[in-house]
Formats: structure tokens, sequence, C-alpha cells
């Protein structure tokens, strides 16, 4: 574990130089524990959440301001909310969305999500089908990031998840350096 969080740290340093080293670190110790609890390196989970909100944890987006933190979590996907944003338990979940923490280990049980369907539709269980689903890329005719045609699966991934690939790419090139 103690690999992951250097490697987490080293990547937050590298993106957001700026970010002062006790966040980083409280930061990489909750993206390390999550990226192995998820079956995905750290560095891709780094990527997701730069992607998703530049590791700003209060940033809110997405549908009618519905998105929240630092993975973007939506809040249409909870039961709490689904009699409405604006009741007691939606804004409990929000609050609770804000915990930098909280959002991380939602987002890593997402991702958990998504690579058990992937598995199960498409025979996928890499991260990036798995984030197709998680960033709701997936449209008609698309599950995991493919399609079908002529009998088989044909990578359809969006722009979105090529964007995240390049993040996670130049942190690949200049940790080998």
């Amino acid at each position: 574990m103690n690999i992951f969080i250097k490697l987490a740290m080293s990547a937050l340093a590298l993106l957001h130089p700026e970010m002062k080293k006790p966040q980083r670190a409280m930061y990489a110790e909750v993206v390390a524990r999550e990226a192995h609890r998820a079956g995905v390196s750290p560095l891709e989970l780094v990527a997701l959440i730069d992607h998703e909100s530049r590791w700003q944890h209060s940033v809110i987006g997405g549908r009618d301001g519905q998105c929240i933190g630092l993975g973007q979590i939506c809040l249409h996907e909870f039961a709490a909310c689904k009699n409405g944003f604006e009741t007691p338990e939606c804004n409990a979940k929000r609050v609770q969305l804000l915990n930098p923490g909280e959002n991380v280990r939602i987002a890593a049980d997402y991702i958990i999500k998504w690579k058990t369907l992937c598995r199960q539709k498409v025979g996928r269980t890499d991260f990036w089908s798995a984030y197709a689903g998680y960033s709701g890329s997936d449209t008609a005719g698309t599950t995991c990031g493919y399609r079908r045609a002529h009998g088989r699966w044909v990578d359809a991934r969006p722009r979105l998840v090529r964007d995240v690939r390049v993040i996670y790419e130049r942190l690949i090139r200049r940790r080998r350096r």
C-alpha cells in the first residue's frame, strides 16, 4: 500500500504543484486505499478525479448542479434524492458528498459497480471501460464504451474517456523519467 500512496503523491505533485503537501498526503492516502479496493491503479483514479473536478473538493456541476465533489457524484443516483433535490435527506447526501474521503470512496464504489457490469455485458474489466459507464458517456447503442457490430463488441469509447486517458498517459511518461 505504501507504494500506492507514493505513486498518488507523485501524480498529484505533477498535476497540481500548487497543492499543499498535507492536502496532497491526505488525498494520496484516500486514493491509494480506494484504488486498491477497486482494483485499479492509483494513477487511473487520480486521472479520473483530475478530469472530473481538478481536485477541487467543493465543485458542483452536472445537470442542474446535481454532481458533487471530487468524483462529481450525481445526486440522482441516490434513493435519498428520488423525491427531490431539496429534501432534508438529499441535503444530507449533498453534505456527505462534499467530504473528500467519502466522495472518493463512493467514486471507487461506482468503478467497482461498472467493472462488474462491463464484465457481464461486454467481457471487459478494465478501468477505461468502467469509466465510460461511470462518466455517463454510454449512449443508446453502447455499453461500457463498446457497441455491437457484426456479432462482436467494437470500441466506441467517447472523447471524454480519451481525455482522461491522456492525463493518465502523461503521468506514466513523467513517472518513467
